[in-house]
C-alpha cells in the first residue's frame, strides 16, 4: 500500500473568505473530486472553518426554521441531502448545513 500524503494548508485571516468560496465550488462537484482532494476539502472543513457544522449519515434533524424530523443521507462541505416522510411519501432534500439542527425529540437515544 502507498503511503499517504499529508497536506498542511495554511490560511492568512484576510485570505479565509477566498478560501471558503474555493471549498464551496469543490463542494458543488464534491462526489466527482479525486479522494485525496476530499480528503483535503474535508480537512479544510473541520480544522480550519469551525463555523460549519459537520452531519454524519443516520443522524436525524431539522431546520432550525421547524419542519419535520429529517434523516441525513448525505453531507458532502456545506450540503446536507436528508429523506423524511409526509403522509407517507418520501420526501428528499438539501440543505445547507447551518439551516440543520440535531432533532433530540426524533433522534434514539
Amino acid at each position: 500500500m502507498m503511503a499517504a500524503e499529508k497536506i498542511v494548508v495554511e490560511v492568512k485571516t484576510t485570505e479565509l473568505p477566498l478560501v471558503q468560496d474555493l471549498i464551496e465550488a469543490l463542494r458543488k462537484d464534491f462526489d466527482n473530486l479525486p479522494v485525496g482532494v476530499k480528503q483535503a476539502v474535508n480537512a479544510i472543513l473541520m480544522k480550519d472553518c469551525k463555523w460549519m457544522k459537520q452531519f454524519t449519515p443516520g443522524e436525524i434533524v431539522r431546520l432550525r426554521s421547524g419542519s419535520p424530523s429529517m434523516t441525513v443521507e448525505r453531507a458532502a462541505g456545506r450540503s446536507v441531502d436528508c429523506a423524511w416522510f409526509v403522509d407517507g411519501q418520501l420526501r428528499t432534500g438539501t440543505f445547507d448545513a447551518d439551516a440543520l439542527m440535531i432533532d433530540e425529540k426524533g433522534s434514539k437515544q
